[in-house]
């Protein structure tokens, strides 16, 4: 059985305001934010690049030329896009880190072997859409793009293994800052902050309880799971939804908090929210879904979930970097 995507929304990694807003040593949040970085880099921003890729070869370990008449037809620009160079100036950052105090244990080991991967597979990417945006594969009938497509699968799941580990190594590490965060942040009065991070932390807290009850597999079932603490979680999100909803409409909340603009974060969440009642009416018993839900598998509404979630997380990476530039 096929399993959903990993729980990716788990392991990708929010960062967190700097301490100009008074809770956090500045070195100690320089560099878990430099890690956070290279999290949405590997499962958002390289992610990303891959959408159209896939679709026009698919992404098993041979290449799928089914389509290659239309490629030939409307030709191969953007296939990937090419890697900019600030992504190459993250790794390096983050790299530096991984020798600096203070000590992030195994996930400074983990940094040192995932940067020079993560640089060789964007270094793949760029050959891949020099490949393809010059019409080579036609003039070779596509023999270089079978092997590169070779080199790209097996790069991505090595350096993505990596990234995963990379979260992992970071868990205990993460739950300090968490409570942390939250602490300093009601401290401070930065209630957008607060409740955008509090959303992330319910939200990852949710998906993590379908993962240690074994609900990841396309047939799993709700029958021996305990609803009530399925629904206290959504309840409690859906509080902070609407207290961070509520708070965004305030301008001089804004400006104090010095959020320049909500990256999307505030766009995303009304579907987000959707997603979250449509799972609590299914625990409370009430309905198995809206629509087409009521024919999904419980494993393909969490997927959805999980990919919504990531967007709020990249969202909220943003904008607490603008918001530290600005302090």
């Amino acid at each position: 059985m096929k399993k959903w995507l990993s729980a990716l929304s788990v392991l990708l990694i929010a960062t967190f305001v700097l301490s100009a807003c008074g809770y956090s040593k500045e070195s100690e949040t320089n560099k878990y934010n430099a890690y956070a970085g290279i999290s949405t880099l590997a499962f958002v921003s390289l992610e990303t690049k891959l959408k159209i890729y896939k679709l026009n070869f698919g992404f098993e370990k041979e290449i799928d030329l089914s389509k290659e008449k239309d490629l030939r037809r409307f030709g191969g620009v953007n296939i990937v896009g090419k890697v900019i160079d600030i992504y190459y100036k993250n790794v390096d950052e983050a790299l530096a880190f991984a020798s600096k105090k203070p000590s992030f244990g195994a996930a400074d080991e983990t940094m040192k072997e995932l940067a020079p991967q993560l640089k060789s597979y964007m270094d793949l990417i760029n050959e891949v859409e020099d490949y393809y945006s010059s019409w080579e594969f036609a003039k070779d009938d596509f023999e270089r793009g079978k092997k590169l497509h070779k080199k790209l699968v097996t790069q991505y799941y090595s350096y993505t293994k990596l990234a995963k580990q990379l979260a992992r190594d970071l868990k205990e590490i993460t739950k300090k800052k968490d409570q942390e965060s939250l602490v300093g942040l009601k401290k401070e009065g930065y209630l957008l902050h607060l409740h955008a991070k509090s959303i992330i932390m319910k939200s990852q807290d949710f998906i993590q309880q379908f993962v240690d009850d074994g609900l990841e597999l396309e047939n799993a079932s709700l029958e021996k799971v305990d609803s009530a603490a399925y629904q206290e979680q959504l309840r409690g999100l859906l509080v902070e939804i609407k207290l961070f909803s509520d708070y965004s409409k305030d301008e001089e909340r804004i400006k104090k908090e010095k959020i320049v603009s909500f990256a999307g974060f505030d766009k995303e969440l009304p579907e987000f929210e959707k997603q979250a009642m449509s799972f609590l009416l299914t625990f409370s018993g009430q309905a198995s879904g809206q629509g087409n839900e009521a024919e999904e598998s419980l494993a393909s509404r969490i997927y959805k979930f999980e990919e919504q979630m990531n967007k709020l997380i990249y969202s909220f990476n943003i904008i607490v970097g603008n918001s530290a530039r600005q302090h």
